[in-house]
């Protein structure tokens, strides 16, 4: 929860009644009826009926990515960062972590996805080793040809060309050596 309370508003036939629900994880600890509400320095304060003072008070953004992780809740804590003008290092992280979630769940394809926004930060080494160990050479060729695009190496330019061979993708990998050629004659 990023608040450490509840608010909530009743509607009886005839009546309002304003409520203060205490909620704790998933577990509801107290109820009491609230006298008055102010919003001050960047808090919620509360007065309930048994002259209580009540301080809600919004975590801070790291905290929130904190829960969002151990939710497994990658997407939304993707969109919080954006939100939060997080720097793009910090952003990939979020995007490899992600990307080692959906792995973990087997959904290769997914975490190929999440990896491939992470060229130019994440070691390529990581990911490679990634796909490597679970031979999945399709996920690994569909990343080294994202990575190829944008700043590769000999070493993987070769191992994408193992890749094509043991996939047995000869247009691809005919159409990769004439590309690559006429960008060395240039």
């Amino acid at each position: 929860m990023w608040w450490c309370g509840l608010v909530c508003h009743f509607f009886l036939p005839f009546f309002p009644i304003n409520a203060v629900v205490f909620v704790d994880c998933d577990f509801v600890v107290g109820y009491q009826t609230v006298r008055y509400m102010l919003c001050e320095w960047g808090s919620i304060f509360i007065v309930t009926s048994a002259n209580v003072i009540i301080e809600l008070k919004e975590k801070g953004v790291e905290a929130k990515l904190q829960d969002l992780f151990k939710q497994n809740m990658y997407s939304l804590a993707i969109t919080l960062a954006n939100t939060s003008e997080y720097d793009s290092a910090n952003i990939c992280d979020i995007y490899r972590m992600y990307g080692d979630h959906l792995y973990a769940k087997g959904d290769y394809d997914s975490a190929c996805k999440q990896y491939i926004v992470t060229i130019g930060t994440v070691e390529p080494s990581y990911v490679i080793r990634q796909f490597l160990t679970a031979q999945q050479i399709e996920n690994l060729t569909t990343y080294l040809e994202e990575l190829h695009k944008a700043n590769a190496n000999a070493d993987h330019t070769t191992l994408l060309l193992n890749c094509y061979t043991k996939l047995k993708v000869r247009f691809f990998l005919g159409h990769f050596v004439i590309i690559y050629w006429r960008c060395l004659l240039e």
